[in-house]
């Protein structure tokens, strides 16, 4: 195995690897499995798309702060996004584009926003992301989730503010929390970085933990698909949030050990492996598999998260240094 290059962080690589393996099993549940799901899966299914935007975040507030980039890259890398968002929709699932809002679609809104606040003082994002946690439960009570709209333009706002797949109330606000990590980090040093993180994920744990037990959310799915957080209450999220902060506290220091190198493949070329599992899901998966045991899901998972890893060994020898734009931005740069 090729090891990532060592002017990147092995630790993020793996952070972002190990999103990408959790998603594909997430991913694989609803065309799989009968609900209901073991409540062990939908936790572990839970924990990719928070790791995923908080990242983007943070390479934004890590980079910005150390060497600051135009917002002209950001809104580059923003439309490439949302055009692979858009071909995934297209081509993948038969789905008109800008109507659904998956997670793409998200994270291109997390790269523009998260350098414009961090232009302003280091408050400004903290008061962004608590405007934004705030507003979330009043903009789905008045709003309503899922709510019938007749108006497709309004509905496709509200899918974008609200009840889309991820919708900016409130996962704009976990991407701009993470640009505010990402900042932190590179202003204060990685000991100061890791005791303050550490104990902000262990408050946002608790936090979650406390409020999910006193609002005792019905524990619903969207397209059976097996994630806690449709619709993204603020109790889950602060619970889902809590570990990924541990990880990253973690895999912000010196890796040791090889396991962490092994998900790092994955998370060195992120976006190709998200457009290449969903490929498999729709072209495989979905037509040939349905219906089956929890322990033929576990085989065909590991099974698809094995040939990923492959696949991207293979992309980091044929392409391990990409220059052109969209080298850089499927396949890493």
């Amino acid at each position: 195995m090729s090891a990532p290059r060592e002017s990147r962080e092995v630790g993020l690589d793996a952070l972002r690897g190990l999103a990408v393996f959790a998603m594909v099993g997430a991913n694989m549940v609803p065309y799989m499995l009968d609900e209901p799901y073991p409540f062990w899966l939908r936790l572990y299914a839970s924990l990719a798309a928070p790791a995923f935007i908080l990242l983007a975040g943070f390479m934004v507030g890590r980079f910005d702060v150390r060497r600051p980039a135009p917002l002209s890259r950001h809104l580059k890398r923003a439309l490439g996004l949302l055009l692979v968002a858009a071909l995934v929709d297209v081509l993948l699932w038969g789905e008109d584009p800008f109507s659904t809002f998956d997670v793409l679609y998200l994270i291109a809104l997390v790269l523009p926003a998260s350098h414009l606040v961090l232009r302003r003082s280091r408050a400004t994002p903290l008061l962004v992301v608590a405007v934004i946690f705030l507003a979330t439960p009043l903009l789905r009570l008045t709003v309503g989730y899922e709510s019938e709209v007749s108006d497709p333009i309004w509905a496709r706002l509200q899918a974008l503010f609200v009840d889309g797949w991820f919708p900016v109330f409130p996962w704009l606000g976990i991407g701009i929390l993470g640009a505010s990590l990402g900042a932190f980090r590179q202003e204060h040093g990685l000991e100061v970085f890791a005791r303050k993180v550490a104990m902000l994920g262990a408050l946002l744990s608790a936090s979650g933990v406390i409020i999910w037990w006193l609002t005792a959310p019905e524990l619903q799915t969207a397209g059976e698909f097996a994630e806690l957080f449709y619709p993204p209450t603020l109790g889950v999220l602060f619970a889902m949030l809590g570990p990924v902060l541990g990880l990253l506290v973690l895999l912000s220091r010196p890796i040791k050990s090889s396991i962490w190198r092994v998900f790092a493949v994955y998370g060195r070329v992120a976006l190709a492996m998200y457009v290449v599992h969903l490929a498999i899901i729709a072209f495989v998966i979905k037509p040939w598999f349905e219906h089956e045991s929890l322990m033929t899901f576990v085989a065909a998972y590991l099974l698809h998260a094995m040939l990923l890893w492959w696949i991207a060994v293979a992309i980091r020898r044929l392409r391990p240094a990409p220059r052109a734009f969209w080298g850089r931005l499927l396949l890493g740069g």
